[in-house]
């Protein structure tokens, strides 16, 4: 899917700012067919487009505003694929449009929300099908993007990408941007994203192997990364990972849907917090889907799958006991989504912790 550059609306030069007028801020807000603005971003886009990147599993869209006017949309996969040509975690992109052209610097905000969006996940590569001569096209290539294909066709689309594990091509130096307007355009949901690694963070996790023999046998069995799937799943606190590295936390659980849907038990996930920049990768023992929080606690047991409520345990009744977990994992943001999705829970083994 290629989305080209989209011009609507009057020039900005045509009104020029007021006296003492309040500088407005920019913002992505999530395109779903129930949203306020999405007929007005359909009959920009055009129903084909629209269709195409609206509602669709396994697809996030995202509109970018200032104040109420649509500046831009952006669409990618939610989960890293392995492709063709060998790249493994890669962050597929679906559709860039501009809508606002007379809007400054539109374009590199959208990618610099492409390319925050791709390191949350943790991806190596970036991929999306431009046609040759478009003006996304010259775009993409001055900001560092390369053509891995072309058919020769000045109709037909180019595979481009940029590489993600390269620190020559960083974040900052790749996109021009003015960082109060990158500050502004964020998502509430937002979570940092991974600052530059710390050269003591190598040094460190070299001496928690070697103080844990336990984590180097796990890394001597473990698959090879390039002989599985792995599936990426961001976490906030690292309580989580210190039980599931001890064993104590054998399930992990989500709402249903998104990654969750293409995992299956021999694949890998990955688990990172973005703020204290380390995670762990786990093998996939098991997986199984219920229609709530409830039914999953009780299904797998609280402690299994929580436990950080041990002394409570010892405390509550039974019923109640289920009903604090249920509190934890109603607190966390979307966990509206399970009355529509259910809930699920995944078996996780630990296998080796990494580091941004």
């Amino acid at each position: 899917m290629s989305i080209q550059r989209v011009v609507t609306g009057e020039s900005s030069a045509s009104k020029p700012p007021r006296a003492n007028q309040v500088e407005s801020k920019l913002v992505f807000k999530h395109l779903r067919g129930s949203s306020s603005f999405s007929s007005l971003v359909k009959k920009i886009l055009g129903d084909s487009v629209f269709d195409k990147i609206c509602d669709k599993r396994g697809i996030t869209s995202e509109v970018l505003f200032r104040d109420e006017k649509p500046l831009g949309v952006i669409a990618y996969k939610d989960d890293l694929k392995g492709n063709s040509k060998g790249f493994k975690d890669v962050f597929q992109l679906k559709a860039f449009a501009v809508i606002e052209s007379s809007e400054k610097k539109c374009e590199e905000v959208l990618l610099s929300r492409v390319i925050k969006v791709a390191k949350k996940l943790i991806a190596q590569e970036i991929t999306f099908d431009v046609f040759n001569n478009s003006t996304l096209y010259d775009f993409f290539t001055r900001k560092g993007f390369r053509t891995l294909n072309n058919k020769g066709d000045a109709q037909s689309s180019r595979l481009v990408h940029f590489s993600m594990s390269s620190q020559k091509n960083d974040h900052k130096q790749t996109v021009s941007i003015d960082k109060k307007d990158l500050k502004r355009a964020s998502l509430e949901e937002q979570k940092n994203v991974p600052e530059k690694q710390d050269p003591s963070l190598k040094k460190r996790k070299t001496d928690e192997v070697e103080s844990n023999p336990k984590a180097m046998r796990s890394e001597e069995k473990r698959l090879p990364l390039s002989s599985v799937t792995t599936h990426n799943l961001p976490m906030k606190g690292t309580i989580y990972f210190d039980y599931i590295m001890n064993g104590k936390k054998k399930f992990e659980g989500r709402v249903c849907g998104g990654a969750c849907n293409s995992m299956r038990v021999g694949d890998h996930l990955k688990l990172f917090d973005n703020k204290a920049r380390w995670g762990i990768i786990c093998e996939i023992t098991s997986k199984d889907v219920y229609k709530s929080f409830e039914e999953m606690l009780k299904a797998k047991g609280v402690l299994s799958m929580l436990p950080q409520l041990e002394d409570k345990s010892k405390i509550l009744t039974q019923e109640n006991f289920v009903r604090e977990g249920v509190k934890i994992y109603e607190a966390f943001p979307g966990s509206n989504r399970v009355k529509q999705y259910g809930a699920v829970a995944i078996g996780v083994k630990f296998l080796e912790k990494i580091y941004n």
